[in-house]
């Protein structure tokens, strides 16, 4: 059985017995125009957790575009932290 088959089962039976334990766990949910009464923790904590993943999509797919130059040093130019045997591989 594939490595990340497994954790992806033993990470869905570990959600499964949070949210099971947590079914009595209510809380009140305030949005500015909105308020959800009696909301299970495991469901505030879920939603928390899938709005967070898509905020960060717009930053994770836009990172590799660009402009094409690179930020900092050139990799091909020595710099004072380049090792001696780097340096001969320039010269």
């Amino acid at each position: 059985m594939p490595l990340k088959m497994l954790g992806m089962i033993i990470l869905l039976v570990l959600v499964t017995i949070f949210a099971g334990l947590n079914l009595d766990n209510k809380c009140d949910v305030n949005l500015i125009f909105r308020q959800f009464k009696d909301v299970p923790v495991f469901l505030s904590i879920l939603l928390s957790f899938l709005a967070g993943i898509f905020v960060m999509l717009p930053f994770t797919f836009g990172k590799g575009k660009g402009n094409g130059k690179h930020s900092g040093f050139d990799r091909h130019e020595p710099t004072e932290r380049t090792t001696l045997r780097e340096r001969r591989m320039h010269e």
